[in-house]
């Protein structure tokens, strides 16, 4: 039989580098939330290990229930945890680590919060940040239902089903983070509600090859090669 053809061209091309020191990535504050997606890995060597009591890839609150994940401890708020597709335990080891990797976070019921990346947050006449991550973030998607398996495995393998399996209608916002500069991060959805990055991390032509899944109503598939 004939090979099989090569495929697409990667969809994706930018990511962000957080340096572990005082970068980090907030969210807009979305009301509804029941499951986020991100693209990430943090990196081996963690300059804050030694430093920071505890390290964060995300940190959110709903009421008193926390949803961080760090290496200290996980938030209450998570019942499960999908990555690259597969469903794992909750754990701060099945965080992408040294490569990039899908992580997929699902709560019980809606909350309302600006979800943190790469750091913890605290808030006071500025905002500052701690437990700061070294690593790298290439996209971005919260949802406002429970994605089946399959849907989430449509969102890791980056490819779009043009069918009523397609999970783009339940999107609360969606950041491909495809900019290259700046510090705000473009939300896709009619909300259009931006992201920030704080503190400078670097855009990096690096992300990785599976990312890419957008909606279809936003931007087009690769053509054929």
């Amino acid at each position: 039989p004939p090979p099989p053809p090569p495929p697409p061209p990667p969809i994706a091309q930018w990511s962000l580098d957080f340096d572990g020191i005082d970068d980090y990535l907030l969210l807009p504050k979305v009301g509804g939330i029941m499951e986020i997606s991100v693209w990430m890995y943090k990196t081996v060597y963690q300059p804050g290990e030694n430093v920071e009591g505890a390290l964060y890839a995300l940190d959110c609150r709903y009421g008193t229930i926390d949803g961080f994940i760090s290496s200290s401890a996980i938030g209450q708020i998570w019942t499960n945890m999908y990555i690259n597709g597969e469903e794992t335990a909750i754990t701060w080891a099945n965080v992408p680590t040294g490569t990039w990797g899908h992580m997929h976070l699902v709560v019980p019921t809606p909350f309302s919060d600006n979800i943190n990346l790469m750091s913890h947050v605290s808030s006071g006449d500025t905002l500052y940040a701690v437990g700061c991550l070294k690593g790298r973030v290439a996209e971005a998607y919260l949802w406002s239902t429970h994605l089946s398996p399959y849907q989430i495995g449509i969102i890791a393998t980056g490819f779009n089903l043009k069918s009523p399996m397609d999970p783009q209608r339940y999107l609360l916002a969606s950041f491909n983070m495809e900019e290259g500069v700046g510090v705000y991060l473009t939300d896709f959805t009619e909300r259009n509600m931006p992201g920030e990055i704080f503190n400078g991390p670097v855009w990096v032509k690096d992300a990785p090859y599976n990312a890419g899944w957008h909606p279809t109503s936003l931007i087009s598939p690769p053509p054929p090669p």
